[in-house]
């Protein structure tokens, strides 16, 4: 019947996944009815795999040439039931699968367990591995065993977190950290469930209302424990891996909805115990970000140590003289190939990061960082050193490769190369890094503590590490700081680059960058409205807009001025008319040719949209951060050109590597990219401050235009930036004072 709802549980035989999401599965039933489902794009949790036992309900209507498909709005994999559908998960299920056992080893099975009074269902669950070696061999029946076990694990999972409201792409996460026994650890604490939200308030909102099901009371120490460690991972969401009592008290009293500081010194008491939390100094620490600070300020106190230790060799083993022989060829080299050397503090910053185990070469936006590394390499060639250099972003990446000729990693990819080195040495794509080896991280005030702890972790004890980076540049955007904290260290070896060289000095972008990275306001070229802005000029500019006007559309005039030879960069991504998501909706609005639209998802490319990728894809080329545009179709499928490259690109590439409109997107994502000219939106925002000002700055080579609240822009400026009120529990100038250096 058309539009029945419809409720069905039923052995998976095929998928189809969509070019776009979601899927098209079928299968039978107990009853050994053939079952039709269609799930669409939207769908958030994982899709059926072949061999698996889901319950679906929906509305049932045709589909394609089916007249009978349910149209799912919740389905769910769960524990096959008594009947047929066991039977038809154990012989024909994908885990049962490579040792040996099919629908004649069952029936055996079946047939010798009926002597003993016990089903397979009932002796696969309970482990009956020396019942079951009675009818077959004992390595078949264990494998058996832990399938079933592991399937019915997972199904178990997932039907929790459905029956209680959770997300149920949870169920991946929560098995992998947890390992067994997953769902009666969340019955016996479902606030354990709160370390995997995000975000987090609302995490904590539907872990209350589970633990309210399952019985657990607003006294119980169980919750009032998990409301310490909820405030805890708000901070951490914020970027704070410490919190001071005073800053952690009204954020717990607000979870447990009272005013009682009794209560609040209960909870941290229960917290304690619960070893939830670890002390550090005068604040409160959640474990996992404890321990990582605690690793890397040891590692990098180490690296530092050796670089004031008698027994101290360069990176080259070469003696100082030389090591400046080879600097002098390097310069000259240099002066050959680009008509002038490197400037003195270029020359300070090879000849330190060819003599340091650990060190910091810090400057401004166009101070040459990048140039340094052209001299790293060649004193490399000119030696047996090995150097590995690397970005965090794919865009950032790209440039370092463009600047040295040299192959480049982005950190994630580095990660996972240096981890199949360890488990796999003689894999395709293993990197296997050796003491003494240099390892160069650019762009490093990026770089986040979870990032920088994983890849200590792989070194060798003896590596040799560089931190490149511009301290007054946006702060990474996961927890913690790591770059900012080495800056400036007494024992850590840096260099500060302070002449800049990639502006002209003409377009006063140098002079008001350094104004803005200190904390100064700059006079800059006022212009009181939209319609006084005349256009293409160099320098920097402020056009001042009223906060009730439609930002999106005053952004659309001024770049129609500059004939569109400009990009947007807007503080965040969503959320508000000067977000790079509504910018990107209304300038396509106003310029995009209908006629010619690819559908991906709720968007419409249109040719002639300008396009970032937002995910790194190895196989195409493409990272994070890169810019193109789509420039025609052919049938069905997008053309898009990154840089001078055309590349095609079917729905299923389009969702890998990410594509989004790029009328407008945040600094963040500009961070290591250049353009002739930006338009910075500027209003009222928890995410405005002075870096990112001074980031969305020193993105242009020639202008500036800054639309919007100029004492918004002013108070950023004067306002410390975000990243100096960033907590953390670890303090590399104590830890590198203790020691005797």
């Amino acid at each position: 019947m058309i539009n029945q709802n419809e409720t069905a549980v039923f052995f998976v035989k095929g998928v189809f996944p969509g070019s776009r999401g979601g899927a098209i599965f079928y299968g039978e039933n107990d009853a050994g009815h053939e079952i039709s489902a269609a799930i669409d794009y939207k769908w958030k949790g994982r899709l059926p795999v072949k061999g698996e036992v889901w319950r679906v309900e929906g509305v049932k209507k045709p589909f394609s040439r089916n007249p009978k498909t349910i149209h799912v709005k919740n389905a769910i994999s769960v524990a096959p039931p008594l009947g047929k559908l066991t039977k038809q998960f154990l012989c024909e299920g994908e885990q049962f699968r490579g040792f040996g056992f099919g629908a004649s080893k069952l029936d055996r099975l079946e047939a010798g367990l009926a002597t003993e009074g016990i089903s397979v269902r009932d002796a696969l669950n309970e482990g009956q591995v020396e019942l079951m070696s009675k009818y077959l061999p004992v390595g078949m029946v264990e494998k058996l065993v832990e399938a079933w076990l592991q399937s019915s694990e997972s199904a178990n999972i997932y039907e929790f977190l459905d029956n209680y409201g959770f997300d149920r792409s949870l169920a991946v996460v929560v098995r992998r950290v947890f390992k067994e026994n997953v769902v009666s650890r969340l019955n016996d604490n479902v606030y354990r469930l709160i370390a995997f939200g995000t975000p987090t308030q609302s995490m904590w909102k539907k872990a209350e209302a589970a633990a309210a099901l399952l019985g657990i009371g607003s006294q119980d120490h169980r919750r009032i424990a998990a409301s310490v460690a909820q405030a805890l991972y708000d901070r951490l969401a914020d970027g704070h891996t410490a919190t001071t009592l005073d800053e952690l008290k009204p954020l717990v009293k607000m979870l447990l909805r009272t005013k009682s500081d009794a209560l609040f010194e209960k909870a941290i008491r229960a917290a304690t115990n619960e070893k939830l939390l670890v002390r550090c100094g005068d604040g409160l620490q959640p474990i996992g970000p404890a321990s990582m600070e605690a690793r890397v300020e040891s590692r990098l106190v180490t690296l530092a140590r050796l670089d004031h230790s008698s027994s101290y060799e360069n990176l080259f083993s070469l003696d100082a003289d030389h090591l400046e022989v080879l600097l002098a060829q390097v310069d000259e080299k240099f002066t050959e190939r680009n008509g002038s050397g490197l400037n003195s503090e270029q020359l300070r910053a090879v000849r330190m990061i060819c003599s340091s185990h650990l060190c910091v070469v810090s400057g401004g936006a166009g101070t040459g960082k990048t140039t340094i590394l052209r001299a790293v390499h060649d004193m490399v060639d000119r030696t047996s050193g090995t150097v590995f250099q690397m970005a965090l972003a794919g865009r950032a990446k790209e440039r370092l490769e463009e600047a040295t000729g040299r192959k480049a990693y982005t950190l994630h990819a580095f990660i996972e190369h240096l981890k199949k080195g360890k488990e796999m040495p003689g894999s395709k794509d293993a990197v296997v890094v050796e003491e003494g080896a240099h390892i160069i991280i650019d762009e490093a005030s990026m770089v986040d503590l979870t990032l920088i702890h994983k890849l200590l972790g792989l070194l060798p004890d003896k590596v040799k590490i560089c931190f490149i980076g511009d301290p007054g540049q946006l702060p990474p955007i996961g927890f913690g700081v790591v770059f900012h904290l080495l800056v400036g260290v007494e024992g850590i070896r840096t260099v500060e680059l302070k002449k800049i060289i990639r502006q002209k000095d003409t377009t006063g972008i140098p002079g008001i960058s350094r104004s803005v990275r200190v904390g100064c306001v700059p006079g800059l070229q006022m212009i009181t409205s939209v319609e006084a802005f005349e256009g293409h000029a160099e320098g920097v500019f402020f056009v001042s807009a009223d906060d009730n006007s439609d930002i999106a559309a005053v952004l659309y005039v001024i770049s129609e001025k500059l004939s569109f030879d400009c990009q947007v960069l807007c503080v965040r991504r969503r959320f508000g008319d000067d977000s790079s998501s509504k910018v990107n909706r209304y300038f396509q609005y106003r310029l995009s040719d209908a006629q010619t639209c690819v559908h991906l998802a709720r968007w419409g490319f249109f040719v002639g949209d300008p396009v970032i990728v937002t995910r790194n894809c190895y196989e195409l080329g493409l990272f994070n951060g890169t810019l193109g545009q789509l420039v025609r179709l052919e049938g069905y499928n997008p053309v898009f050109l990154f840089g001078d490259r055309e590349i095609t690109l079917d729905d299923e590439q389009m969702v890998e590597v990410g594509i989004e409109l790029a009328y407008g997107i945040t600094v963040h994502k500009a961070q290591g990219s250049e353009f002739n000219r930006v338009v910075v939106p500027v209003t009222e925002s928890k995410g405005l401050d002075r870096s990112l000002l001074y980031t969305a700055l020193t993105r242009a080579r020639l202008q500036v235009v800054f639309v919007g609240n100029w004492q918004a822009f002013a108070r950023a400026i004067e306002a410390e930036p975000n990243v100096s009120s960033v907590s953390v529990g670890f303090d590399l100038r104590a830890a590198m004072a203790a020691k005797e250096i």
